[in-house]
């Protein structure tokens, strides 16, 4: 099983046995359902809709660079560590997160994907940045 068919796996249980939110870790509940990263030495941009298909949330490339990954981790919980990672054209070799947070019990952010352990919608692709998320 490859990371693509793990996401997509990952994706299939937590629709199938939503988790309560009060039993979910808090990232969990902030990015509703498990982050998921990629990481690859291989991964052109041109494979960036395969894993948004697959609902992965982000990717990085190696050789791992640990500050940037320590960064992207710090997005699983910080939106102010997040938004400034969102993908955007042409920066595809720095890693990132593909989407912004879902907002907490309001409805979605502008261009931003709402994502729920029951129903998780898939990311359009359009790239966010902290002003119109």
């Amino acid at each position: 099983m490859n990371g693509v068919e793990a996401s997509r796996n990952i994706r299939r249980i937590e629709r199938e046995s939503p988790i309560d939110d009060d039993k979910q870790r808090e990232t969990s509940r902030l990015n509703r359902g498990i982050p998921i990263l990629a990481v690859s030495a291989s991964l052109p941009e041109r494979e960036r809709p395969t894993i948004v298909d697959a609902e992965l949330d982000g990717w990085l490339l190696k050789p791992i660079d640990f500050k940037r990954l320590r960064r992207l981790m710090r997005g699983a919980l910080e939106v102010e560590a997040r938004d400034p990672e969102i993908y955007r054209p042409g920066q595809w070799e720095r890693g990132g997160w593909l989407h912004s947070f879902p907002p907490a019990g309001g409805g979605p952010r502008q261009s931003a994907v709402r994502r729920t352990a029951s129903t998780r919608a898939p990311y359009n692709g359009a790239p966010l940045s902290p002003t119109t998320a």
